[in-house]
């Protein structure tokens, strides 16, 4: 099942090229969001989670996913996701069949909620980093056990199911937000660099997502109250604390999201 395009969306052109000598209203290309099931993504990214995952939250992950120990690490021991495809489907496939309608429902209501921020959301991170966004199209699968994930290589996100939209707009906007950011990265600082640097990046991209969600204030003003600001955020990533705040200061500070970029670089070199 697929949800249906939304009806509103932001239009966006080269920023670097044309940006500031062009009206809104002309070369315009339409950024959509759109909310869907997708089992056969969603199961494959269990089999990415447990592989990757670290020791620590192997046990919480075979929970949350509704596996036992026993296949969990069958599951991890797998180097290549064929290998253990079929039985992972048959495992989660009864998640899905148990969970649709409520599924279906989530598809909706998280659809309904999104359609009031999303030309608000794209319009404006085009006009702070001045980057154009990668995608013109980003898709979010609702899902029976994933809370959020987001793909460094692709236009697709993972939300929950059993959240509720509306006070979760800003972390569906901060998973499709780590995309564009990986994208803005490499591009800037090219992608061997961002690659050999990958964990100050990827702690790079966590606190610039929730800088920009949380200081920038047209963004800031889409999200519930209990989602607004920056710093109730990444409370579960004690190992970041210190260049969360740095990076948040630098956020702050900056006079332009380029002047941001070259601060990063700095601090990516120490």
């Amino acid at each position: 099942m697929s949800g249906a395009p939304l009806s509103g969306a932001f239009f966006w052109y080269d920023a670097n090229v044309l940006y500031n000598l062009l009206s809104l209203h002309m070369s315009k290309k339409m950024v959509r969001t759109i909310f869907t099931i997708d089992e056969e993504y969603d199961i494959f990214q269990v089999w990415v989670s447990l592989r990757f995952c670290g020791e620590d939250e192997f046990d919480l992950l075979c929970k949350s996913f509704g596996l036992d120990i026993e296949n969990g690490e069958k599951i991890r021991s797998c180097s290549q996701y064929e290998t253990c495809s079929s039985l992972l489907t048959e495992l989660m496939h009864k998640r899905y069949i148990a969970s649709k309608k409520k599924l279906m429902c989530a598809v909706k209501m998280y659809a309904a909620a999104w359609d009031s921020v999303n030309d608000e959301f794209y319009d404006t991170v085009a006009r702070v980093t001045k980057y154009p966004w990668q995608f013109s199209l980003y898709k979010v699968v609702i899902s029976p056990f994933h809370k959020g994930l987001s793909n460094r290589n692709a236009n697709t996100v993972i939300r929950s199911a059993s959240e509720d939209p509306h006070e979760q707009l800003r972390i569906t906007a901060h998973e499709i937000l780590m995309i564009q950011l990986w994208y803005v990265f490499e591009s800037v600082f090219g992608k061997k660099y961002v690659t050999k640097n990958n964990q100050f990046f990827w702690a790079a991209n966590e606190i610039t997502t929730i800088a920009m969600l949380g200081f920038e204030s047209k963004l800031n003003a889409l999200w519930s109250d209990n989602q607004k600001g920056f710093d109730g955020f990444l409370l579960d990533y004690p190992h970041i604390h210190e260049l969360k705040w740095v990076l948040g200061n630098e956020y702050r500070e900056k006079d332009s999201f380029g002047e941001y970029l070259k601060q990063l670089k700095k601090l990516s070199c120490v």
